[in-house]
């Protein structure tokens, strides 16, 4: 029984929640509709006024031919009851609820004072429009819907206690109904018909009033996706100006660093040449340090040619990309340009130990290159910062790059280590760094969809830059069966 009582009550109250979602808003039971603009005031004062006094035309006229109810005599009080109802939706907006009480009263009031004027239309749409506005525009939805619920029990009671306290009422409608022909008495039928042409009209404004306010809401919702569009767009665009200034960053230290860091220490290599060759305030240079230093000047030459042109490679790209422009000079590709790259880490005094592998560390040959030219030059300048990293900021003269395929999960990883340990300054001739070339590393890794990694080895002296990046293989090992 106690679960039966349970379940009862949990299905009255569903339907109450059901009720109370239809008559307010489930997603907004508190939402509050704004208050009118003051022009909206002065246009609600306007249209009572104007209403007025056509009700008081409309009632001349009808005083000249009879009216609805046939009557041609009209009083001074059918004329202040023509005048004065349309003057209750003088606030209709702006206090709804109060504009429904007073309306209601002067209805009920002015009706039985004044039933030819209750009849004409503008009467009846006073009322009708001060049912709409509470529910349209009241704040507080469960207090309109309470003063909504008494309107039509008053109505209700309006049309029943004539019935149940007058007998001359009675007695009238019967003569009035005397020789009428239908499926049920004449009383019952005039009863049932008022009641419901009564509760058609008093619901079905409320119908409209709340079907305005479910538009306003609908309305406010729309004006705030809108607003959230445009915040998120402006968020957007300000992410996409981020993103291209930190790859505009990354390009132009990736393609102009490297050469530069290779042109100061072959710069420095040369002052301390001369530096040693100073004798008697003259500079005499033997023929072994003369080749370095033929070597050295035409080492700053091409690095330095090679740094210019992949400079005007990335201000052409950025000038006319939209336009489907494409650079001369033919952009890095990855392992195919490896060998090239380690050689001229080798020029500048770092030897580089490459080692390329499968899972389970069979090694082969080559590595297929990646589909999509953007994850191949990325890769390339990333082990090329991973590098000159060495270069700049390690006291070693080798570093160990290795390069590992993962099949099964379709990943490569780069490490590239060095012994170390770090210098402890910096030549200052060098293009000074402040971390934004590993920082950039992890920027391109991240955009790729990996994860990086960097820092000091844990067992030994040196330092390990280590990235991880989805990487489709496509080739067999050379000569041995894919783990």
């Amino acid at each position: 029984m106690a679960a039966a009582s349970k379940a009862v009550g949990v299905g009255r109250g569903s339907r109450w929640a059901a009720l109370g979602g239809w008559l307010n808003d489930a997603e907004a039971p508190h939402w509050v509709r704004p208050r009118p603009k003051a022009s909206s005031q002065r246009a609600d004062v306007l249209l009572a006024l104007a209403l007025s006094v056509l009700s008081v035309l409309l009632t001349g006229l009808m005083q000249s031919f009879g009216g609805p109810l046939g009557e041609s005599t009209y009083s001074g009080i059918d004329y202040a009851s023509a005048a004065l109802m349309p003057l209750s939706l003088l606030a209709r907006r702006r206090y709804p609820l109060w504009t429904l009480v007073i309306a209601t009263i002067l209805f009920l009031v002015l009706s039985s004072l004044s039933p030819p004027v209750a009849t004409s239309w503008v009467f009846q749409a006073c009322y009708f429009s001060a049912i709409y506005t509470a529910v349209a525009w009241s704040p507080t939805r469960r207090r309109t819907w309470i003063v909504v619920g008494l309107v039509i029990a008053g109505f209700l009671a309006m049309i029943a206690l004539p019935w149940f306290l007058s007998s001359p009422v009675e007695s009238e409608l019967q003569e009035k109904f005397h020789g009428a022909q239908g499926p049920l008495d004449p009383l019952l039928a005039y009863g049932l018909f008022s009641a419901l042409v009564n509760i058609a009209y008093v619901c079905g404004a409320a119908a409209f009033g709340r079907s305005s306010w479910k538009g306003a809401l609908r309305r406010t919702r729309l004006a705030g996706q809108a607003r959230t569009i445009e915040s998120q767009a402006k968020m957007l665009t300000r992410q996409a100006v981020v993103e291209e200034r930190l790859r505009l960053a990354r390009d132009l230290h990736d393609s102009v660093g490297h050469h530069f860091t290779g042109v100061g220490l072959q710069a420095a290599g040369v002052r301390r040449i001369l530096e040693r060759s100073v004798q008697d305030g003259r500079i005499a240079v033997d023929e072994e340090h003369a080749s370095l230093v033929r070597e050295s000047l035409r080492a700053v030459e091409d690095s330095t040619r090679e740094g210019i042109g992949e400079l005007q490679t990335v201000l052409g790209v950025l000038r006319a990309e939209d336009e489907g422009w494409e650079p001369e000079a033919t952009r890095p590709e990855a392992f195919r340009d490896l060998p090239a790259l380690v050689a001229r880490f080798e020029d500048l005094g770092l030897t580089i130990r490459v080692w390329v592998s499968g899972e389970g560390g069979t090694a082969y040959g080559e590595v297929e290159d990646h589909p999509l030219d953007n994850v191949r030059q990325a890769l390339y300048l990333m082990i090329q910062e991973a590098l000159n990293n060495v270069l700049k900021h390690s006291t070693a003269r080798e570093a160990k790059l290795e390069i590992v395929s993962r099949s099964a999960a379709e990943e490569l990883e780069v490490r590239v280590t060095d012994p170390g340990p770090a210098r402890l300054d910096t030549d200052p001739r060098l293009v000074s760094s402040n971390g934004v070339g590993l920082r950039g590393v992890e920027e391109r890794v991240v955009a790729l969809g990996g994860h990086c990694s960097y820092g000091p080895r844990e067992k030994h002296s040196g330092w390990t830059t280590s990235f991880t990046i989805p990487w489709p293989i496509m080739s067999e090992l050379d000569g041995e069966d894919s783990p």
